[in-house]
C-alpha cells in the first residue's frame, strides 16, 4: 500500500427504516495525522428520492452533489469531482471525492454530512492518508455504468511521478468489483464489502480503492472488472495528484581516503635491532 492509514465507515438503512434527513457519517483517523501529508476522502451513497427522478444517467466532474466534508482539524478541503447514475427507475448512485494537500498534525475525525435531505439506503465515507505534500490535482476522470462488464477510465498527466489514485464502487444483489489484470501496478488501498436492505431485496455495497506512482507525464489509465456481479449502479474513478516526499538532505562533499598506514620497517639479512638499555 501507498497510503499509511485508511478507514472507512458508513449508515444504513432498510425495509422500515430510511437513513435520508440530512444523514452523517463520521469517520476517525485511527493514528494521528502527520502534518503535511495529503489526505483523500471519498463519499458514496445509493438514494431513493422522487426528486432525482429526472437524474441525469452520468454527470460532469465539476457537477455538485449533496455532500459536505469537514474535519476536526479544519483542514481544507479541495474537489476531485463527482459523478451519479440514474437507474432510470427508481434508485440513483452518488460519488464525490475530495483531498487535502498539505494537512494539519494530530488526531482527526472527518465527517460527510448531506445538504439536502435525501431517502438514502446507504451513506458511506473512505478517508486515506498519504506520506507526502499534494499539489494541485493534474487530472482526474469520472466513469459510470448500468451493469458494465467492466469501467475504464483514462487521464493524460502533465507531470511525472503523480500519485494516481483510482476508486470503484457497486451497489447491486451480488456486487463484485476488482482491478482488471491489464492495469498493472497498483496495489489495493482499501476494499470493502457491507450490506444494505433495500425493498424488497438486500443490496450489497462494494467499494475498491487502488494507488500506484506514475512515472513519465502522459497517457494512464486503470480498469475496474464488473464482470462477476449482479445487475447493479456502478461508479469509478481515477485522480492523477502530484506528490513530493519529506525533503532529503544533500549530501556533503566526499571525504577524502583515508591514507593506508605505513608497512613496519623489515630487517635485512645479518641485522639486528640496536639495544637502548
Amino acid at each position: 500500500m501507498l497510503c499509511v492509514q485508511n478507514n472507512f465507515g458508513y449508515v444504513h438503512g432498510s425495509p422500515e427504516v430510511i437513513v435520508g434527513a440530512g444523514a452523517s457519517v463520521p469517520v476517525a483517523f485511527a493514528t494521528a495525522n502527520t502534518a503535511a501529508n495529503g489526505l483523500i476522502v471519498v463519499a458514496h451513497c445509493l438514494t431513493l428520492y422522487p426528486g432525482w427522478s429526472t437524474f441525469p444517467h452520468s454527470l460532469p466532474q465539476s457537477t455538485p452533489l449533496n455532500f459536505n466534508i469537514t474535519d476536526s482539524s479544519a483542514n481544507v478541503y479541495e474537489s476531485l469531482g463527482a459523478c451519479g447514475r440514474y437507474d432510470g427507475s427508481q434508485f440513483t448512485s452518488l460519488m464525490q471525492a475530495w483531498y487535502v494537500k498539505s494537512c494539519l498534525g494530530g488526531a482527526n475525525l472527518v465527517t460527510l454530512t448531506e445538504t439536502e435531505a435525501l431517502n438514502d439506503y446507504a451513506l458511506a465515507l473512505s478517508v486515506f492518508e498519504y506520506p507526502g505534500t499534494f499539489g494541485a490535482v493534474d487530472a482526474a476522470a469520472f466513469a459510470t455504468g448500468l451493469s458494465p462488464a467492466k469501467l475504464s477510465l483514462t487521464l493524460t498527466t502533465t507531470v511525472a511521478g503523480d500519485l494516481l489514485f483510482g476508486f470503484a464502487m457497486d451497489f447491486s444483489l451480488y456486487a463484485g468489483v476488482a482491478l482488471d489484470p491489464a492495469s498493472a501496478g497498483y496495489s489495493t488501498e482499501q476494499t470493502q464489502v457491507v450490506s444494505s436492505w433495500v425493498t424488497p431485496n438486500p443490496t450489497i455495497l462494494v467499494t475498491l480503492a487502488v494507488a500506484k506512482l506514475g512515472q513519465a507525464a502522459g497517457v494512464t489509465s486503470v480498469a475496474f472488472d464488473y464482470s462477476g456481479h449482479d445487475p447493479g449502479l456502478d461508479l469509478a474513478l481515477l485522480a492523477a495528484i502530484p506528490i513530493s516526499g519529506p525533503a532529503v538532505p544533500t549530501p556533503g562533499p566526499t571525504p577524502p581516503p583515508t591514507p593506508p598506514a605505513p608497512a613496519p620497517p623489515v630487517l635485512g639479512p645479518g641485522e639486528s635491532w640496536p639495544t637502548i638499555f
